[in-house]
């Protein structure tokens, strides 16, 4: 079977990539709009994307899409 790179940008760890990506972003906007009312939510949603690297290395190994 011919891998394809549209296969290739929907690996599962590619998509949590992504998805570690728009964390990120959504914990800078938080962080950047009233610090000190959503700081909570700011912290939350970098921690998910900061756990979002060990989650795709291990989705990479299991799926052998590395």
């Amino acid at each position: 079977m011919k891998v394809t790179s549209i296969d290739v940008l929907l690996y599962y760890p590619n998509l949590i990539g992504y998805a570690r990506v728009i964390c990120l972003f959504i914990a800078l906007f938080y962080a950047t709009n009233e610090p000190e009312k959503h700081w909570r939510q700011s912290v939350i949603f970098y921690l998910a994307g900061f756990a979002g690297d060990a989650v795709d290395g291990l989705a990479a190994r299991h799926f052998n899409q590395s």
